[in-house]
Protein backbone atom coordinates (compact mmCIF):
# COMPACT_ATOMS: atom_id res chain seq x y z
CA UNK A 1 0.00 0.00 0.00
CA UNK A 2 1.46 3.68 1.19
CA UNK A 3 4.93 2.36 1.63
CA UNK A 4 5.30 1.11 -2.25
CA UNK A 5 3.33 3.96 -3.48
CA UNK A 6 5.46 6.60 -1.89
CA UNK A 7 8.37 4.92 -3.20
CA UNK A 8 7.17 5.10 -6.35
CA UNK A 9 6.74 8.71 -6.31
CA UNK A 10 10.38 9.10 -4.56
CA UNK A 11 11.43 8.27 -7.82
CA UNK A 12 10.40 11.01 -9.65
CA UNK A 13 11.64 13.55 -7.14
CA UNK A 14 13.87 15.09 -4.56
CA UNK A 15 11.06 14.68 -2.03
CA UNK A 16 8.04 12.53 -2.08
CA UNK A 17 5.04 13.75 0.24
CA UNK A 18 2.38 10.66 0.59
CA UNK A 19 -1.01 11.28 2.83
CA UNK A 20 0.69 13.54 4.53
CA UNK A 21 -1.29 16.14 7.09
CA UNK A 22 0.21 19.50 8.27
CA UNK A 23 -2.23 21.66 10.58
CA UNK A 24 -1.33 24.47 12.04
CA UNK A 25 2.20 25.12 10.60
CA UNK A 26 4.26 27.55 11.08
CA UNK A 27 7.51 28.49 9.19
CA UNK A 28 10.59 29.67 11.14
CA UNK A 29 13.47 30.17 9.66
CA UNK A 30 14.67 27.35 7.26
CA UNK A 31 13.36 24.64 9.41
CA UNK A 32 10.25 23.30 8.35
CA UNK A 33 7.18 24.04 10.57
CA UNK A 34 6.41 24.46 13.76
CA UNK A 35 2.89 22.82 15.06
CA UNK A 36 0.47 25.47 16.92
CA UNK A 37 1.26 28.79 15.95
CA UNK A 38 0.58 31.16 18.26
CA UNK A 39 0.43 34.13 16.59
CA UNK A 40 3.46 36.03 17.26
CA UNK A 41 5.48 37.59 14.86
CA UNK A 42 8.67 35.58 13.03
CA UNK A 43 10.23 36.47 10.06
CA UNK A 44 9.64 33.59 7.98
CA UNK A 45 8.29 34.75 4.57
CA UNK A 46 8.34 31.47 2.73
CA UNK A 47 6.50 28.76 2.77
CA UNK A 48 4.10 28.38 5.91
CA UNK A 49 4.85 24.38 6.08
CA UNK A 50 7.05 23.53 3.02
CA UNK A 51 10.08 25.57 1.42
CA UNK A 52 10.83 23.83 -1.97
CA UNK A 53 14.35 25.37 -2.80
CA UNK A 54 15.22 26.33 -6.78
CA UNK A 55 16.52 22.92 -8.49
CA UNK A 56 14.44 20.62 -6.52
CA UNK A 57 11.24 18.65 -7.49
CA UNK A 58 8.37 17.87 -4.84
CA UNK A 59 5.42 15.50 -5.72
CA UNK A 60 2.75 14.92 -3.66
CA UNK A 61 -0.22 12.85 -3.20
CA UNK A 62 -3.09 12.97 -0.43
CA UNK A 63 -1.51 15.44 1.17
CA UNK A 64 -3.15 17.87 3.84
CA UNK A 65 -2.50 21.49 4.63
CA UNK A 66 -4.85 23.83 7.32
CA UNK A 67 -4.29 26.65 8.96
CA UNK A 68 -0.65 26.90 7.54
CA UNK A 69 0.97 30.70 7.40
CA UNK A 70 3.52 32.61 6.22
CA UNK A 71 4.07 36.15 7.82
CA UNK A 72 6.61 38.93 7.83
CA UNK A 73 6.19 42.60 8.56
CA UNK A 74 9.70 43.40 6.10
CA UNK A 75 9.64 41.17 3.61
CA UNK A 76 7.33 39.56 1.26
CA UNK A 77 5.56 36.34 1.87
CA UNK A 78 5.23 33.80 -0.21
CA UNK A 79 2.69 31.03 0.00
CA UNK A 80 1.34 30.28 3.35
CA UNK A 81 1.70 26.47 3.23
CA UNK A 82 4.17 25.95 0.46
CA UNK A 83 6.44 28.28 -1.27
CA UNK A 84 8.18 26.74 -4.33
CA UNK A 85 10.83 27.21 -6.32
CA UNK A 86 12.09 23.89 -8.06
CA UNK A 87 9.07 21.30 -9.72
CA UNK A 88 5.85 20.50 -7.92
CA UNK A 89 3.19 17.80 -8.94
CA UNK A 90 0.20 17.54 -6.59
CA UNK A 91 -2.90 14.54 -6.84
CA UNK A 92 -5.49 14.36 -4.39
CA UNK A 93 -4.22 17.18 -1.88
CA UNK A 94 -6.32 19.55 0.46
CA UNK A 95 -5.57 22.88 1.24
CA UNK A 96 -7.93 24.88 3.80
CA UNK A 97 -7.73 28.02 5.62
CA UNK A 98 -3.83 29.09 4.25
CA UNK A 99 -2.64 32.24 4.74
CA UNK A 100 0.19 34.71 3.75
CA UNK A 101 0.07 37.66 5.90
CA UNK A 102 1.61 41.02 5.07
CA UNK A 103 0.91 44.67 5.28
CA UNK A 104 1.99 44.51 1.72
CA UNK A 105 2.10 42.20 -0.95
CA UNK A 106 1.04 38.90 0.01
CA UNK A 107 1.61 36.51 -2.06
CA UNK A 108 0.19 32.93 -2.73
CA UNK A 109 -2.86 31.95 0.39
CA UNK A 110 -2.43 28.26 -0.09
CA UNK A 111 0.54 27.97 -2.51
CA UNK A 112 2.93 30.46 -4.18
CA UNK A 113 5.01 28.97 -7.44
CA UNK A 114 7.49 30.73 -8.78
Amino acid sequence: GYASAAWAYQKLADVALYNIALINGFHSGNDGFVPGFSGSEQNAPKGGALLVSTGSKVVMHACSFTNCISFSSSEYPLGGAIANAGGMEMEGCIFSGNRAINYLWPKGGAIYNK
